[in-house]
């Protein structure tokens, strides 16, 4: 896992370099399109395209059927019935090329993430930093202490949380570059990268969070190298303000861009090359 998302993270990093100083949006939306038509592609070769075929044109025989015998109220449930069917077998043959497009557009979307969800921290900003602790190490961090960095100040003695095992600070940022946050233990020194930058508008990806040893976090928080179970911190997290990004007037969450664009591409590139759906 750890291999993959240094691979993906430095593919990624790198696309998104070239698109430096245009608009945010404009990657997102090739992206997408180019994801759309490659669940076309998929979706054409490793899908029933005979069943669909069949599944759809019974579908809307019986569409038609309730149409056309709309007062006989018998014929209009037999229809209702035999469509609530034809519409399970149609979701049935759809199954294979879901599940091989599934892991890819998972990686894809928590890539898409790293950069589109969450906005930097600017100077002036506070933020919230979180030290995710393992339940049998709480005398080695009894008076752990945020170390004081010329980026940011330390504005909150440690607050810590019993029952979920976290300890908790307050921080605001003072200079506008990228800074790191830094604990000494006993036996190891940890850090966290953050995201600072002179304009929030600049386009950066953000690790929220360094994950822990679990293999869903480190699926969803690839940015940064995880913790080892041996570890006495069991994941860092840190605030950072939502980004907007407005496209032809709407300001919609970055994932229904996606959703609407590689909807639209994927339909496009079906109609083209005769893909049933």
């Amino acid at each position: 896992m750890n291999a993959l998302n240094s691979i993906l993270t430095a593919i990624t990093d790198t696309f998104f370099s070239l698109w430096a100083g245009g608009p945010a949006w404009a990657p997102l939306v090739v992206v997408s399109a180019l994801a759309g038509l490659v669940a076309a592609i998929v979706f054409r070769f490793t899908s029933r395209q005979d069943l669909l075929r069949r599944d759809a044109e019974l579908i809307q025989a019986q569409l038609l059927a309730m149409k056309l015998f709309r007062d006989d109220l018998g014929t209009i449930c037999g229809s209702l019935g035999r469509l609530l069917r034809y519409t399970v077998l149609r979701l049935w043959h759809s199954l294979p090329p879901a599940l091989v497009m599934g892991v890819p557009f998972v990686l894809l979307l928590v890539q898409l993430a790293r950069w589109y969800e969450h906005a930097p921290l600017v100077p002036g900003d506070q933020a919230l930093v979180l030290l995710q602790l393992s339940k049998d190490e709480r005398s080695t961090t009894k008076n752990l202490a945020l170390e004081q960095s010329a980026e940011f100040v330390v504005e909150t003695p440690s607050l810590r949380d019993p029952e979920e095992h976290a300890l908790y600070w307050r921080i605001g940022i003072t200079q506008p570059r990228e800074a790191t946050l830094c604990w000494k233990l006993p036996r190891q020194k940890v850090e966290k990268r953050i995201a600072v930058v002179s304009d929030r508008q600049q386009h950066i990806a953000i690790d929220v969070r360094r994950p822990g040893p679990g293999w869903t976090d480190r699926l969803l928080h690839p940015g940064e190298a995880p913790f080892e179970a041996s570890d006495t911190i069991r994941g860092i997290d840190v605030q950072y303000p939502r980004r907007s990004i407005p496209l032809l007037g709407l300001d919609l969450p970055w994932w229904a861009t996606f959703l609407i664009v590689s909807a639209l591409a994927a339909m496009f590139g079906g109609r083209v090359m005769r893909v049933q759906f």
